[in-house]
């Protein structure tokens, strides 16, 4: 529900900001964030290279999207389909 979202949202929000305040919590890429020893540079160097991804599998949009670039659907029967199947794969 949205409620639901909303508090999910607001708890992301307020931990990501804690841990942005924190020191050494690898959540700001300023290097003056982090102490000064081996094994916290040795993180820093990891984690200052990562990317943070979320993969969807390839059910939820790929057929869709192939419709769509063949012409068999227009954008926004695309969309509306994809976002039907996200949903449904999200409340699972």
């Amino acid at each position: 529900s949205s409620s639901d979202m909303e508090a999910a949202l607001n708890y992301v929000s307020d931990l990501a900001k804690y841990l942005s305040e924190e020191k050494n919590s690898f959540m700001l890429s300023a290097r003056s964030s982090y102490t000064a020893d081996s094994g916290i540079e040795s993180v820093y160097n990891i984690v200052s290279e990562a990317e943070i991804g979320f993969n969807i599998s390839e059910e939820i949009y790929f057929e869709t999207y192939q419709q769509y670039l063949s012409g068999a659907l227009s954008l926004d029967e695309f969309i509306a389909e994809a976002d039907h199947k996200l949903s449904a794969y999200l409340n699972e």
